[in-house]
């Protein structure tokens, strides 16, 4: 008999093609942010594009990797996946051409609706790639999830 309160991932219902709504969803966002509603600023473009302007096509699949990330090979995806954004990100706005931050910092409170956005994906991302590896290391452990 399994305990009322049970952290097993197996209690989840996971339904990828919700996960994968979401990221259409959040991809519009972003781009929607980026290009019609911020359009005079360029880091609204970037961090709606990066890495290489195919940041749109990123998040869907990311959220779509994140429904189930208890296998090795989706966490190593889900991984490379996320560092390619942001090296794509860091050399979108650091190396590609040599902007004054002065600029982008009277921009952020412009784009700050945008940034919020992004950052609540990121933070939904994340906690879920902790969870299923909390929830994989509780599985593994001697003493299991009771």
């Amino acid at each position: 008999m399994k305990p009322a309160l049970s952290n097993d991932s197996g209690d989840r219902k996971r339904h990828p093609s919700l996960n994968l709504l979401a990221g259409v969803i959040f991809s519009f966002l972003l781009t929607f942010f980026g290009f019609f509603v911020l359009r005079a600023t360029e880091l609204a473009l970037r961090l709606a594009l990066a890495p290489f302007v195919i940041g749109p096509l990123i998040w869907p699949l990311a959220f779509y990797l994140s429904t189930d990330m208890r296998s090795r090979v989706r966490q190593i995806l889900f991984v490379a996946l996320m560092a390619a954004h942001y090296i794509g990100l860091a050399y979108a706005l650091w190396l590609e051409e040599a902007y004054e931050w002065g600029a982008y910092r009277g921009v952020f409170l412009y784009a700050f609706p945008q940034v919020l956005i992004y950052l609540w994906g990121q933070f939904i991302l994340w906690m879920r790639f902790n969870r299923d590896m909390r929830d994989e290391a509780v599985k593994k452990s001697p003493y299991g999830s009771g």
